[in-house]
């Protein structure tokens, strides 16, 4: 997988998977932009023991983002949903 289509070869702009919000994401805050805030945004996956050292762990919209949510709360990561035109 990856952000930009299979291991990131597609097309750099959002999609319908993940409803946009990983690329918008990734594009706003991923790498240096992210760590200058103290946020990690990665475009591959991140290893476990990052996840658990974390207060919060993201979980956008697109496959898989109930596995993420349930890592995080396994890892003590609190997780927080990005979906656009969700109302709470």
């Amino acid at each position: 997988g990856g952000i930009w289509g299979w291991h990131n070869r597609g097309p750099q702009r959002p999609t319908g998977y993940s409803l946009g919000m990983r690329q918008v994401l990734w594009s706003q805050w991923g790498g240096d932009a992210g760590k200058a805030h103290g946020l990690l945004v990665s475009n591959s996956s991140i290893p476990d023991a990052k996840w658990s050292e974390s207060k919060f762990c993201l979980a956008p919209a697109g496959d898989g983002w109930g596995i993420r949510i349930g890592k995080s709360a396994k890892l003590n990561c609190l997780p927080l949903i990005a979906q656009p035109y969700v109302m709470q």
